[in-house]
């Protein structure tokens, strides 16, 4: 996953959701009108933590996971600049196919809304999904975004200067052509479809992502 940390690494998300905000919008009213009044929330795979500042900022109990370690610490630097570091309950470096760092059934609500962009094989999005269930306690809410390749493709040829190095018809016909080896570039201006699942069945749970 060294692509996928070298790319988060120069790329400005924090911006990207400041640049396109309907995605940040939609996202966060559904996620607060489905949230537990109050309780302990999972942003795993929160790059810089936009969406774990604003649940900090509603009093939620927050803990923080990337797999960048640079975004990590954009996230702590945010915490502290938007004064609200004292509900965040940890800033993690974890891959989100393997959270050993939590015990089960921790956390009152998750949120994985940039993994599975790039987790690009069946074995990995089932790894991914099924830590997330395991962490988050029995009848809690996920929140999980993807991506379609048509979607890939559209905003490539629609904001090319955004999507380097798929920026030009030869290396978006080798991505699509090649995605699973290639898990680096399959994040958009336009996020998927939030999904909201209620834990109490992962069977709806996969059917729902995949």
């Amino acid at each position: 996953m060294d692509n996928v940390i070298n790319y988060y690494n120069r790329f400005d998300e924090w911006g990207r959701l400041d640049r396109e905000p309907i995605e940040f919008i939609v996202n966060w009213h559904h996620i607060r009108g489905l949230l537990p009044l109050k309780g302990h929330i999972l942003d795993n795979g929160a790059g810089p933590g936009k969406y774990s500042v604003e649940l900090a900022k509603c009093g939620y109990d927050v803990t923080l996971t990337d797999l960048t370690p640079r975004l990590v610490e954009i996230a702590g630097e945010k915490a502290v600049e938007m004064n609200v570091e004292g509900f965040f309950k940890g800033f993690h470096i974890a891959d989100a196919r393997n959270l050993n760092i939590f015990n089960d059934e921790k956390f009152d609500a998750s949120l994985m809304l940039g993994p599975l962009y790039h987790l690009q094989t069946p074995a990995y999005r089932d790894s991914a999904v099924q830590e997330l269930h395991r962490v988050t306690k029995r009848d809690g809410i996920v929140f999980v975004a993807f991506m379609t390749r048509i979607r890939h493709l559209t905003t490539s040829l629609l904001f090319p200067q955004y999507w380097k190095p798929n920026d030009n018809i030869e290396d978006i016909n080798s991505f699509l052509g090649h995605a699973d080896e290639n898990p680096s570039h399959f994040n958009g201006g336009d996020e998927s479809p939030l999904c909201p699942i209620s834990l109490c069945g992962m069977a709806r749970a996969k059917k729902c992502l995949f």
